[in-house]
């Protein structure tokens, strides 16, 4: 399938969100939504609560990153 480019996608919406909106909830309600509008032409089906939960895995993993947040078994 064309998870590369799903991913890809993701990315890009989640910077792009980043900067529109000021709430996580509303930058991912955002994010969900371009997805799916997205996702058909990529001729890719995609699972809601998979996407949700990378959304968050990556959400986390970059406050990690970036120092915000320490990891849990730490």
């Amino acid at each position: 399938k064309n998870w590369a480019k799903l991913l890809e996608l993701l990315t890009a919406f989640m910077k792009e969100a980043e900067i529109k909106f000021e709430t996580g909830a509303e930058r991912k309600e955002w994010v969900m939504m371009a997805i799916k509008a997205s996702a058909e032409t990529i001729n890719y089906e995609i699972d809601e609560k998979v996407i949700s939960d990378l959304i968050d895995q990556l959400c986390a993993m970059s406050k990690v990153v970036n120092g915000k947040e320490q990891p849990e078994n730490t």
